[in-house]
């Protein structure tokens, strides 16, 4: 039961990411934009959850390790896009602060968890030169990506 649990909430951060993903590539200016994005990301999570590659994550006990690194990892991704945004929007307050210090500790349990997760430095490197290229930061941006690479440490 634990190991659906972990899927469910998988599924429902998969949404949230994706969703997040697709409002920064593709800025919805109508309603109908904004729907079809949430259709969109609402339909992939859905094949998440219910595709059956997932099944042996899901019913063995020992596989527990890679349900909790998948969670650990979407929320880093979650945390560090969301703290990004509202540094892009000129939002300093304590949102900032929160997104990315849970991005990073989630970064840090997921690489405690399993060791597919110590890609997520790169995976961050990534997003943030293809999601926010135009940034208002310029190459200050990068001074964020520092304390991933350090986690590598771990």
């Amino acid at each position: 039961m634990v190991n659906v649990l972990i899927h469910v909430l998988n599924a429902i951060l998969a949404f949230f990411l994706l969703r997040r993903i697709l409002r920064i590539l593709y800025d919805p200016r109508t309603d109908a934009e904004r729907a079809d994005q949430q259709a969109t990301a609402f339909l992939a999570s859905l094949m998440f959850l219910i595709h059956p590659i997932a099944t042996m994550a899901v019913s063995y006990v020992t596989q527990r390790f890679t349900s909790l690194a998948t969670l650990f990892y979407l929320g880093s991704i979650f945390g560090y896009l969301s703290a990004r945004l509202r540094l892009e929007a000129k939002q300093l307050h304590h949102a900032v602060l929160l997104g990315y210090g849970a991005s990073l500790l989630c970064t840090l349990l997921a690489m405690r968890t399993k060791e597919i997760s110590f890609t997520i430095p790169i995976i961050v490197a990534a997003l943030e030169l293809l999601l926010f290229g135009s940034s208002r930061l310029g190459r200050r941006r990068f001074l964020y990506l520092i304390p991933y690479a350090l986690l590598l440490a771990v």
